[in-house]
């Protein structure tokens, strides 16, 4: 086992983040996770930790929103995220986890500041998928997302202007990063990340994930749209305020 005690009181509370999270409560809830978790282990042992959590939400998750996902959307961005996850792959020893936070949080706050001066607000009509935009910021997921599993802000960036209902939405973000999560574990392997202690302690944090799936879900579900969508946009401003932070200490301390 590789937590012990309080760490795996923490463990088992990180875990019912990602289930939320999942579920649809709350995106934001999910960057949170690997922060909380390098508060008592190693960063990229808290990455490796995380993954399997985060899989097998995946799957719970999918059972609640399959067929509910914008098809042209995910497309795109799925497409873009495997180029990102491939260069997340080659650059992993390279590119700090502190540059990669200290990025998002930038990218997170400029969206946020951009939508005060008209830019990037969420459009009252649907919008087609934009294959630009949407290969750039799908790629901007993957690469974080192996880095630190950052890749929420890059995804609300790209999705949250585009007009989708609150359902679409949430099966669109649900259908892309199970499929990214998994398309990040042959690199995991490659790495050598999943050791056997990493393994045992995902599994018996899953069950605490799949109840957050399961309560995420039913609570979103009483979440008016309008305010659902505000939601985001705070959840995704104090995101790229605590990645930023992360960040900056981080590169300035070292």
């Amino acid at each position: 086992m590789l937590l012990e005690n309080a760490q795996f009181v923490l463990g088992l509370a990180c875990a019912l983040l990602i289930g939320l999270a999942k579920g649809g409560l709350t995106a934001g809830l999910g960057t949170l996770v690997v922060p909380i978790l390098s508060l008592t282990i190693d960063p990229r042992v808290a990455v490796a930790l995380t993954l399997p959590i985060l899989m097998i939400s995946d799957w719970f998750a999918v059972w609640a929103y399959w067929g509910k996902a914008d098809r042209g959307h995910l497309k795109v961005m799925l497409i873009g995220s495997v180029i990102g996850i491939a260069i997340g792959t080659a650059t992993f020893h390279i590119v700090s986890e502190p540059m990669m936070r200290l990025l998002m949080g930038v990218l997170s706050l400029s969206y946020i500041a951009s939508r005060f001066v008209g830019i990037g607000k969420p459009s009252a009509v649907y919008v087609p998928p934009e294959t630009g935009p949407g290969m750039f910021w799908g790629a901007m997921c993957g690469f974080t997302s192996f880095t630190a599993h950052a890749g929420g802000p890059p995804v609300q960036v790209y999705l949250l202007p585009k007009g989708l209902n609150k359902l679409t939405y949430q099966a669109t973000n649900v259908m892309l990063f199970t499929l990214v999560n998994l398309f990040k574990v042959p690199g995991y392997i490659m790495l050598g990340q999943f050791t056997q202690p990493v393994m045992v302690t995902a599994l018996a944090l899953m069950p605490a994930a799949a109840l957050g799936v399961y309560l995420g879900y039913k609570l979103q579900n009483l979440i008016p749209e309008h305010i659902f969508f505000r939601l985001m946009i705070v959840l995704l401003g104090l995101t790229g305020l605590k990645l930023t932070w992360d960040g900056l200490r981080a590169l300035l301390a070292g």
